[in-house]
């Protein structure tokens, strides 16, 4: 096999005395010889019996630096680029990523590059832990993790250390992963899923001799003065705060809540004070592939209610494609200010389906990054294209969710099942836009979208069935980035 390296923009390469190329800054390619990697798998297995299988694979690694975003893309004709996979956010450590052609087709790409670029300087996770001392434990202040430089530390039981190895990964804007080790045969893993500046929900799964023992979820809390103060880093600092007193919120409308009770949380946005969204979280290597919520979101009616000064009760109804669908019912212990525990009976077609507990807390939307540009919020006027944006819209009905997928065409989500449609946008000010969603050629709704800036305004809707005006209601809406 050939591998062909280039240099792109500034990039440049110098020799280490073993006589290694490294990469200096910027973009590498790798030009895939056709000979090897440009033949089908059928073709390599003609000398082959019928129980082995030969495939022809390639393997990229590379190192990362802390603060950097790395993408891998491929190319056909070395113009056109492809990302592939998600974006890495660099940890210091090298990575490594393999490409077969086990599905008997021909590798894809006929060139690889790695593309480098500043990491996002938003949202709540640090790039580092060290220093950071995190409560994990509810019930006694004295017992947390505490991550005493980049890769070591020790979990602190009321004074009884148990000492660790660990690695640290910023996964995405607010969440991060750990892995520990204290013996050869003894490990675990954790997710920090961040709601807020040092407060969030974590999950840990535990291991022995290689084997899941038991997961366990929880709500975390940075206790030391820490800062995520690498060189190099700009996003926020965190925010060190001390346990809060049990405190139910009286009402719910307006708040996000993360819901863990597996490997990663699902957001409930509580709309109004009657109706709401449940929004999947971006999944990461390594989750459980199991998903129940659709790409833009189930939306719900629900009724919460207080019931004392540390317990509440949420009823979420979720209805799929027209007929009733799940109902969850909470019994919400909360135990760290706004944050708690749950235990939740889900019902399905009437009757109890299952019983779980887990944990929740509230997710507070950081403030956007200046130089995050795929943000709409880092912007005053409206978007000048919808296309990989979701508008919501709240009026009177269950709030219809506008995904635009690209520049005439998108999917909307409902309470019903999931529509096509074609449109038109169209600025009609410097803050407003006409937009028309087009279902069938009969039926299609009109928006007149009034921004208060990038991501909130008051719409009116005009709705059109068999050609005809049907009704048309007043509201809000919300933009967001795109999750599908």
């Amino acid at each position: 096999m050939t591998l062909l390296s280039e240099r792109f923009g500034e990039g440049s390469f110098k020799k280490r005395k073993n006589g290694k190329r490294t990469m200096k800054r910027i973009l590498i390619s790798f030009l895939v010889g056709s000979s090897l990697l440009g033949a089908s798998a059928s073709s390599l297995l003609a000398q082959t019996s019928n129980t082995l299988k030969i495939y022809t694979a390639i393997e990229i690694e590379y190192p990362t630096e802390i603060s950097k975003s790395y993408e891998l893309q491929g190319a056909v004709d070395l113009s056109n680029w492809t990302p592939i996979g998600n974006p890495v956010l660099g940890h210091g450590r090298s990575v490594t990523q393999i490409y077969s052609t086990r599905s008997g087709d021909a590798v894809p790409f006929a060139a690889y590059r790695l593309y480098i670029k500043d990491g996002p300087t938003n949202g709540f996770t640090p790039w580092s832990l060290s220093g950071a001392r995190v409560l994990t434990d509810n019930r006694s202040s004295t017992n947390s993790v505490e991550y005493l430089t980049n890769d070591h530390g020790q979990d602190n039981y009321s004074g009884a250390l148990d000492k660790f190895s660990y690695q640290f990964s910023r996964l995405t804007d607010n969440s991060a992963g750990v892995d520990r080790s204290f013996t050869p045969d003894r490990r675990e893993s954790i997710r920090y899923a961040y709601t807020g500046p040092g407060v969030g929900t974590w999950v840990r799964e535990e291991y022995r001799q290689g084997t899941l023992e038991r997961r366990i979820l929880g709500v975390f809390r940075y206790l030391a003065d820490t800062t995520n103060s690498v060189p190099g880093v700009t996003n926020l600092p965190v925010a060190i705060t001390t346990a809060q007193p049990p405190a139910p919120p009286t009402v719910v409308t307006g708040l996000v809540y993360y819901v863990h009770s597996g490997s990663r949380p699902d957001e409930l946005q509580f709309k109004t004070g009657t109706t709401g969204i449940e929004m999947p979280t971006p999944a990461v290597g390594g989750d459980e592939n199991k998903v129940e919520v659709s790409p833009g979101g189930n939306t719900f009616t629900y009724a919460y209610k207080v019931l004392s000064s540390n317990t509440a009760s949420l009823i979420v109804n979720f209805g799929y494609y027209g007929f009733g669908g799940d109902k969850n019912e909470y019994d919400l212990s909360y135990t760290d200010g706004p944050s708690g525990s749950f235990v939740r009976r889900i019902y399905r077609l009437g009757a109890l389906y299952s019983t779980d507990t887990g944990v929740f807390s509230p997710f507070v939307q950081p403030p956007p990054s200046p130089t995050n540009t795929s943000n709409p919020a880092a912007t005053n006027p409206p978007p000048a294209t919808p296309v990989g944006l979701t508008y919501t819209v709240q009026d009177d009905t269950l709030p219809p969710r506008l995904v635009f997928r690209t520049t005439n065409s998108g999917i909307e989500f409902d309470d019903s099942a999931p529509s096509d449609f074609t449109y038109s946008y169209l600025a009609t000010g410097p803050n407003a836009v006409h937009m028309v969603v087009q279902f069938k050629a009969d039926r299609w709704d009109e928006y007149d979208l009034t921004f208060t800036n990038g991501i909130h305004g008051n719409s009116v809707r005009r709705q059109f069935k068999k050609g005809q005006l049907d009704r048309t209601t007043s509201g809000t809406f919300d933009v967001a980035a795109s999750r599908l």
